[in-house]
């Protein structure tokens, strides 16, 4: 009951401060503060935001519809507190602060009045949805806990723990990420859809007529769209290989990667059975991948809880000398001796991670048992966050042309 007189405080906020500001909107997480932005505890220049090095040409093209000069007025429960002006070209931390700009997001949808008066084109916010999705933020923490999600109390463990905060595709509205491996007459369209398409997949989206005549069995019909069973799989394993390959150059230790399966519950809407079935491929594919890399050495256990055991994922592993471990036991919880836990975590592109904290998902369990309660992660709070490019085939390269906030 609490909650729900919480949530429409919020949006009766939203409501009045939407008819007072003249520029678009962000809020932090509904249960941080001005005085965690104000806070030294949460200033961490170890966090880092990472992405594909074809990421920039998006952040350009995104650029030409939030030029430089943009403003973005900041609020938290009791009103406006701060302005965030964007200089020069869209950085990856303005990508955040601006895509996971609502305090909470539990349903997949989008307040688009929060980007009036400057942004109105629906197909620009989804590019930024879009586009957000395909970074991750890295970072070393310390566990308090773990557990607490789906039901039973959280369990005292102090631990050091590194998390990768990863977005998966959303399925619950078909303005969502997920849109982008269906293929339908009516789906709505963003600004960068065809782009990001072509560089994760690596070939252009078929029409639908294609996918209708085609006998490959690779699109699978659902309701009245193809599900893109390939280009899903492509999404997938480039989401291993982007939290993979940063992990393993920020640790100092030997690591037990626990890649959560992430996309397959909330977020995957009327598409949670395709979704079961073809995650394992695409799992294995990308663990290949990031195996595959001569500079992978940190990584030396996979941890997979939830999934059930699964032979591709299990003959990746065996091919690569790496440990592997089907589990049902809590992503936070210490399960081998030697190895440190590097976990994803299940993120929201709408919201800043731990989304709806108090234990009612597992973004949220997570954040609520670490340490920095993952304030660390949010740029408005965070202001020493890095951001960092990983180009095809190498390791990280740093940005040098980092905007300020």
């Amino acid at each position: 009951m609490g909650f729900l007189k919480f949530y429409l405080a919020m949006v009766l906020l939203s409501q009045l401060t939407m008819i007072r500001s003249l520029f678009p909107k962000i809020f932090v997480r509904h249960d941080q503060t001005r005085n965690d932005v104000s806070s030294k505890v949460y200033q961490n220049g170890s966090v880092t935001i990472v992405a594909p090095e074809w990421v920039r040409e998006g952040l350009i093209q995104l650029s030409k519809h939030i030029p430089s000069g943009t403003r973005f007025d900041v609020y938290d429960k009791k009103g406006q507190f701060k302005s965030i002006i964007i200089e020069g070209e869209l950085s990856l931390k303005h990508l955040v602060m601006v895509a996971r700009s609502e305090p909470f997001n539990t349903d997949g949808s989008i307040n688009y009045a929060n980007y009036e008066p400057t942004i109105t084109d629906k197909s620009v916010i989804h590019a930024l949805k879009d586009l957000v999705r395909q970074c991750v933020i890295v970072a070393q923490d310390e566990t308090t806990h773990y557990g607490g999600y789906p039901r039973g109390a959280p369990i005292e463990q102090r631990d050091k723990v590194y998390i990768a905060d990863l977005i998966g595709l959303q399925f619950q509205k078909r303005h969502n990420s997920g849109r982008l491996v269906l293929i339908g007459n009516d789906l709505p369209k963003g600004l960068l859809d065809d782009f990001i398409f072509r560089n994760v997949v690596e070939e252009d989206k078929k029409s639908y007529k294609e996918a209708d005549e085609d006998r490959s069995g690779r699109y699978v019909k659902h309701e009245d769209v193809y599900f893109d069973t390939i280009a899903y799989n492509k999404f997938v394993a480039n989401d291993v290989l982007i939290t993979g390959l940063p992990l393993n150059e920020i640790a100092n230790e030997e690591l037990n990667f626990k890649f959560l399966k992430y996309g397959t519950g909330y977020f995957a809407g009327s598409f949670s059975e395709i979704l079961g079935k073809y995650i394992y491929g695409a799992v294995a594919e990308g663990l290949d991948k990031l195996f595959s890399f001569k500079n992978q050495t940190r990584i030396k256990f996979v941890e997979l809880p939830f999934y059930g055991y699964n032979k591709s994922i299990a003959d990746v592993c065996q091919k690569h000398q790496i440990e592997c471990k089907f589990s049902e036991d809590d992503a936070l919880k210490r399960t081998h001796p030697e190895y440190v836990n590097a976990i994803t975590n299940c993120a929201d592109p709408h919201a800043i991670t731990g989304n709806e904290m108090r234990y009612s998902s597992v973004d949220a369990a997570i954040a609520m048992n670490l340490k920095s309660k993952a304030n660390i992660f949010t740029p408005i709070i965070n202001q020493l966050i890095k951001e960092e490019f990983i180009p095809s085939g190498v390791g990280l390269h740093r940005n040098p042309n980092i905007s300020k906030i």
